[in-house]
């Protein structure tokens, strides 16, 4: 099993999190059933 510091679900402003989250060393990861960046960024 894996442990993480941080989940974020979604991945269209949940990038900025994760970026932000990573870069001060936190294991992170996004779970995101469609493409990154979000509903207005691919289909808006």
């Amino acid at each position: 099993m894996q442990k993480y510091d941080l989940i974020v679900i979604g991945g269209g402003s949940g990038l900025e999190i994760v970026t932000s989250a990573a870069q001060h060393c936190l294991n992170v990861t996004i779970i995101e059933r469609d493409r990154l960046g979000g509903t207005c960024l691919n289909k808006g």
